[in-house]
């Protein structure tokens, strides 16, 4: 299967997994009735993105969101083997939503590298430019 941006099923995935320990308390807690925890706050990470702001740029934020919501997908390595499994679908299965999972995948790694997706993207289409540039000069 091929991994797409998370869904609304893998952040309730994500939220009933994180529930029990949520409610296990710590080391010699013997309350049976110990609080449970609040869920993530989904809301802060739906919300407040310009719908102009750059597709690469809104997908750091909406990932950095849900991290600080408590909805993380892994580090960079588990980020580096969703952009494997991505690259590893067959051409016939290549569509939109699954180049944008690519590149979903593609700035969670970026993120993990500490890397701005939008700036290096942008320095690559210079770098193009430059190239054909050149060639066309012969």
């Amino acid at each position: 299967p091929m991994p797409h941006a998370p869904s609304s099923s893998a952040i309730s995935a994500c939220r009933s997994s994180a529930a029990p320990a949520a409610r296990r308390g710590g080391p010699g807690e013997s309350s049976p009735a110990a609080p449970l925890a609040s869920p993530p706050n989904l809301r802060g990470v739906r919300t407040g993105l310009r719908h102009g702001l750059p597709a690469l740029l809104g997908a750091l934020k909406v990932q950095k969101r849900a991290e600080a919501a408590g909805l993380a997908r892994g580090g960079e390595a588990e980020a580096l083997a969703r952009l494997r499994d991505a690259l590893a679908v067959p051409a016939a299965q290549r569509d939109e939503p699954w180049l944008g999972s690519l590149l979903f995948e593609a700035v969670e790694l970026a993120r993990h590298g500490s890397l701005d997706p939008e700036s290096a993207l942008r320095a690559a289409s210079q770098a193009a430019r430059e190239e054909f540039r050149r060639a066309e000069q012969g």
